[in-house]
């Protein structure tokens, strides 16, 4: 059984029309009501049963075909749009109807049967009378084919829907014409103007004229043909007729017709239209349709749903396909989030006249306990998802199929003869029982015998000396109105008391956002509802959360400086000019945090996380900017560094406040902010540092101070996020005992002293130091230990199995690997080089830095826009690693002829692929991560971006150092040697240039002038050397995570699913302050 909770705040005050929040009632007239014994449901019938369908709670009656017909096809083959099948009753019952409809406050809709006709209408009559008529284009014809052996064959080799040709031969005029159903059922032709207006007349006006409200437009979307009329390929080769669907639905004309019907007649008579979509499996496809601005269609039948089950093409449809939950869930969420952000609407519904009944389908009714609980539990799935609700007859009381005792013989439907028909001729027994099967669950017979009103002969559909049309179930005298309606645990009751709390909430159940829970749990169907109450003021919400990009703000001002602004510094403090512990101490408290906090953050909140971390992010400038040691300031960035534990959580948070397909956007607004963060930086710590003025970078310490606090006040007072469920539901208890504890024990030690001996590899020990060593070694075997752990024995912890299910998760990871130790090597070593070849001082280098991040604010835009339009992440991500490539050649180039012009111009490559890197990775991550772990995703990316840096700097300062000091004493030598400077003086003179000590320099024995000058060059030299194994190691870096990323798959298909949910836990007091938690049970 399902389970509900709801917000009771909500009662729904917006404008909508109201078609939207009105519950439709589809009544099959043949088996609705016969009120004269003639065996056939009739108009009079239905008219005395109104009072039931109003007091129901529905808002629409809809009217299956009741015209003129031969019945070939129970009267979806009209022979006259304007007369009334004499069993169902006259075109005064009609009226009669419509003003007792309109009496109780209901409205009426009429099925319209115009992509065929009957072959008795007028229309055809003509038509096939003579070539030369002018109705004769009203229809498809054409002229025969002939095989080799004169045989005459048709036009083409299409296969109809009803398992035969779709083209009969009229002797008369010796042409084929074309039906897409039956023979009986010939198609109209939609590219005669003429036909088109006969069509618009005889068949909407006239009824619209009488009080009708609206249509069901069957088959709408293949009115337009392709005309060259050529063969398929051949799918069944046992059949000489093959499934065409492409060469009638969605046609080069359909738009153009749907929209011109619509000018022409509904918004005139501002009538209400739902359409039949078949074989339009794609939202793309489906929302030209029913988008406002294109004026075509309110709303359609999509039909992936209801027919899970049906065989593999035309000829297979009865051959049943078992199906798990996880389908028919996907296809659920596909259909309610696909107008997401869209002027489009959605149809709800699980059962009509052209399906089996769905608590057979999708439910269990191997016993009465069963029966109950699956039609109860599937009144509520439909009761509260988005969009407009269709009721098929006899669903309310939860109907059943025909029994599996029944024969063939008592398969009324033309479909499903045939079908059966064709079964029998191949010869196989096998096909036979498997058709029979597949009809036994699906047939359109099913949904068609008569309604069950009360235990009396004939359930009451009509009297005792009748003899129904069809059969009546055998099960009718348990399962019928009479003996629902007073009960209040029956299922009509259930029914009753769900179409009224649809109505009372319908902010939220009709309105309201739909996110998917769990897709993969074959058990539970769980789903989450948000109020449109919240929707309409979501764009506001949307701006509070956007106020968390303040906080990147502060922590790139804050790690910017600490990379650029290092030497200020050490200078101050008395620390080595080329130390690395400020921005690795930030490295490291990334990479530990950002997991963890993920995860305790889908347990308490994301707000409460965001706020604390970021105060300390605060309180760890103030203690950088006083600081008078190298130890404190340390421990400044240590403080600083804590914030960087929500880091993962802006990610996090930018896709979960935005639908999927503008998540690209969200990211980029995180990039944008980091841009402006990082030009602020190094331009106002390059000012205050300006000229030798090192004590300056208290000053910008002070400032970055003021930003975090103004970033966590921001965020306290603008963010406010509707509580997370594991949040609500979770006792204190319980949420410490869903933390990866064992896990955090492994990864916190790992990662403190693998990089710490990274670290010390820089400052300036070597691997033959025990304490590097042993560190390394501990390291790494905690780091082994935490992956075997994760993989092996937690599975659901920081390393949940099931973010590696898609292959573009682990290959972000790597990307973001790479992309870490990009970034951390430019935020070190540019401005190193800047400054130490080109004698810039801190400001202008910082200007030139800047230049990186304006171009990356830039392509933040661009790749959202590009990512937004293509639904493509792998383009642009392998496009951020060549730019990547083409910076780092660039800077591995520098020579002494490289002017300070052409600096200018190389940061835009670094920039470029930043701005793109970043978003695209993450967005692949999140995509590809399920909708609940989106949390745990971004604090995977963010540490191993984090730890990309830290193995990074080591990596680059080895090699830089290798390079230089490999070079150093020979360069210096080659320069001042050939000058005269004797060669016992030359170690004095390479320890002064190495510790830039002019005063030393100055009093070594025989300098001058142009020693030094050649000895610089010389310093310099070697310098470029150092940088150029920088470049060129980060250039093969970034080919590698190329690579990677062009193996990266386009989630095209997940930019159209909605906004992503958090994780559910289910309880029996659960409740929550902004939405309805909706579960569903699988009762088979």
């Amino acid at each position: 059984m399902g389970s509900i909770i709801w917000d009771e705040q909500h009662q729904y005050a917006g404008t909508q029309p109201w078609w939207k929040a009105a519950s439709f009632y589809q009544v099959y007239p043949a088996s609705f009501k016969d009120s004269n014994s003639d065996g056939w449901g009739d108009l009079p019938g239905l008219i005395s049963k109104l009072d039931y369908l109003s007091n129901l709670g529905i808002d629409v009656v809809w009217v299956s075909p009741i015209f003129e017909s031969p019945q070939k096809d129970m009267g979806y083959d009209v022979s006259d749009y304007q007369k009334i099948y004499q069993p169902y009753g006259s075109v005064e019952d009609v009226d009669i109807l419509i003003l007792q409809c309109h009496t109780r406050g209901l409205k009426i809709i009429l099925d319209l049967v115009v992509n065929h006709t009957s072959i008795e209408h007028e229309w055809f009559k003509e038509s096939r009378s003579s070539k030369n008529n002018p109705k004769r284009d009203w229809y498809i014809w054409q002229p025969a084919r002939y095989d080799k052996d004169g045989v005459r064959q048709p036009p083409t080799n299409w296969r109809g829907y009803f398992a035969c040709s779709t083209w009969t031969w009229d002797e008369h005029t010796q042409e084929y014409y074309l039906h897409l159903y039956a023979p009986d059922q010939p198609d109209l032709n939609w590219d005669n103007e003429e036909c088109r207006e006969a069509i618009y007349e005889n068949t909407m006006r006239f009824w619209l004229d009488r009080g009708v409200d609206g249509f069901r437009i069957d088959t709408v979307n293949k009115y337009s043909k392709r005309k060259d009329f050529v063969d398929v390929p051949v799918m069944d080769p046992s059949s000489p007729h093959q499934p065409a669907p492409e060469m009638w639905c969605n046609g080069p004309r359909i738009h153009e017709f749907i929209h011109e019907m619509n000018e022409k007649v509904l918004r005139p008579y501002n009538a209400v239209s739902v359409g039949e979509l078949s074989n339009t499996p794609h939202p793309s496809q489906v929302i030209p349709y029913v988008s406002a601005a294109a004026k075509e269609l309110d709303m359609v039948f999509e039909f992936s749903m209801i027919r899970l089950g049906n065989g593999n093409g035309f000829g297979d449809k009865y051959i049943y396909q078992h199906f798990p939950l996880s389908k028919l869930k996907s296809f659920v969420e596909r259909w309610q989030s696909f107008i997401e952000g869209t002027d489009a609407w959605t149809t709800v519904f699980c059962e009509n006249h052209d399906n089996g009944r769905a608590v057979d389908r999708f439910g269990d009714t191997s016993s009465r306990e069963w029966w109950l609980k699956s039609a109860k539990t599937i009144a509520m799935w439909q009761a509260t998802l988005t969009g407009t609700l269709f009721l098929y007859q006899g669903q309310e009381i939860g109907m059943t199929n025909m029994p599996r005792s029944w024969g063939i013989e008592e398969y009324k439907d033309i479909e499903s003869s045939n079908f059966f028909a064709e079964a029998v001729a191949s010869g196989n027994e096998k096909r036979v029982k498997d058709t029979m099967n597949g009809l036994q669950i699906m047939a359109r017979d099913h949904s068609r015998i008569p309604f069950q009103w009360d235990d009396s002969p004939n359930a009451g559909f009509a009297s005792a000396k009748a003899k129904p049309w069809m059969r009546v179930h055998d099960e009718y005298r348990d399962i019928n109105v009479a003996r629902q309606i007073n009960d209040p645990d029956s299922i009509l009751s259930f029914y009753k008391g769900m179409l009224q709390l649809r109505k009372q909430y319908q902010d939220l159940f009709v309105f309201g956002s739909f996110k998917l829970v769990d897709l993969e749990n074959e058990s539970l169907f769980v789903y989450l509802k948000e109020s449109a109450l919240s929707t309409k003021g979501r764009n506001g919400q949307k701006r509070k959360a956007l106020s968390i990009n303040l906080i990147y703000f502060a922590q790139v001002a804050n790690v910017v400086g600490s990379g650029a602004l290092t030497r200020d510094i050490a200078a101050t403090v008395g620390d080595s000019s080329d130390s690395v512990w400020y921005t690795q101490t930030i490295a490291i408290f990334t990479a530990i945090l950002g997991i963890p906090i993920s995860q305790a953050a889908d347990l308490w909140g994301r707000k409460i996380f965001l706020v604390a971390l970021t105060a300390f992010g605060f309180i760890g400038s103030l203690i950088i900017a006083g600081a008078n040691s190298p130890c404190l300031a340390i421990t400044g960035f240590a403080v600083t560094g804590i914030s960087y534990g929500a880091q993962p959580l802006l990610h996090a948070v930018a896709s979960e406040v935005f639908a999927r397909k503008y998540r690209p956007w969200a990211q980029c607004s995180v990039n944008v902010a980091a841009s402006l963060g990082a030009i602020m930086g190094l331009l106002v710590g390059g000012a205050v540092t300006r000229n030798e003025n090192h004590v300056g970078f208290r000053s910008y310490w002070y400032m970055v101070a003021g930003m975090y606090a103004f970033a966590t006040i921001s965020v306290q007072l603008l963010y406010s996020p509707p509580p997370r469920t594991l949040q609500l539901v979770c006792s204190f208890h319980d949420k410490l005992r869903r933390l990866d504890w064992l896990g955090y024990g492994f990864l916190t030690p790992a990662l403190v002293l693998f990089c710490m001996s990274l670290a010390w590899l820089q400052n300036p020990y070597s691997w033959t130091d025990a304490h590097v060593m042993v560190t390394f070694i501990i390291g790494i075997c905690l780091v082994l230990g935490l992956i075997a752990y994760e993989t092996s024995v937690k599975r659901d912890g920081m390393f949940h199995h099931r973010l590696f299910q898609n292959r573009n998760f682990p290959l972000a990871l790597v990307c973001i690997f790479a992309e870490g130790m990009v970034f951390f090597c430019a935020n070190d070593y540019f401005a190193f080089q800047v400054s130490i070849l080109f004698s810039q001082d801190s400001l202008i280098t910082g200007v030139h830095y800047s230049v990186a991040f304006a171009a990356l604010g830039i392509s933040a835009i661009v790749s959202g826009l590009w990512c937004s339009k293509t639904k493509a992440v792998r383009i642009p991500t392998t496009v951020a690693f060549s730019s990547f490539v083409v910076f780092d050649i660039l800077m591995a180039t520098i020579s002494q002829e490289t002017t300070t012009g052409q600096i200018w111009v190389f940061p835009i490559f670094l920039g470029f692929g930043l701005g793109i890197c970043l978003p695209s990775l993450v967005t692949a991550a999140h995509f590809a991560a399920p909708p609940e772990l989106v949390a745990i995703a971004s604090g995977l990316m963010i540490s191993l971006r984090s730890l990309g840096g830290s193995v990074g700097l080591a990596v680059y300062n080895a090699v830089f150092h290798h390079g230089f000091s490999s070079s150093v004493g020979p360069k210096i030598a080659d320069a001042v040697l050939p000058l005269g400077f004797p060669n016992k003086n030359l170690p004095q003179l390479i320890s002064a240039f190495v510790s830039h000590n002019d005063t030393a320099i100055k009093e070594i024995p025989e300098i001058s002038p142009e020693i030094i000058e050649a000895g610089r060059e010389g310093l310099l030299e070697a310098f470029r050397i150092g940088f150029r194994g920088v470049w060129i190691t980060t250039a093969c870096l970034s080919v590698f995570a190329g690579i990677a990323a062009i193996l990266l798959r386009d989630p095209r298909e997940n930019f159209t699913a909605h906004v992503d949910a958090p994780i559910v836990a289910i309880t029996e007091t659960e409740e929550e302050t902004q939405g309805s938690t909706v579960t569903l049970a699988r009762m088979s």
